[in-house]
């Protein structure tokens, strides 16, 4: 299936959060998700993930779901199961 094609519940990047270094590596990681390359793209969530303020707890959510997306759809369950135990 194509990613981009997937309905999301959570809203799209604000130009302020664009600015932030946290909101263009979560971009980033979507682009790539979209190219289907999973590995660039859970590493890119991962670097938003760190960078991302304590408060931001609704993109933090949006991260965390797009990580275990990519791990999903990257066929690797283990991977998904691991993450989202943790």
């Amino acid at each position: 299936p194509q990613i981009e094609a997937l309905s999301t519940a959570f809203p799209p990047l604000t130009k302020e959060e664009l600015q932030k270094e946290w909101g263009r590596q979560l971009y980033l990681g979507a682009r790539f998700a979209c190219d289907m390359d999973f590995y660039r793209a859970i590493t890119d969530f991962r670097h938003a993930l760190y960078l991302l303020p304590k408060n931001e707890t609704a993109r933090r959510h949006q991260i965390e779901f797009s990580i275990l997306q990519c791990y999903y759809l990257g066929q690797k369950y283990q991977d998904a199961v691991l993450y989202y135990e943790s």
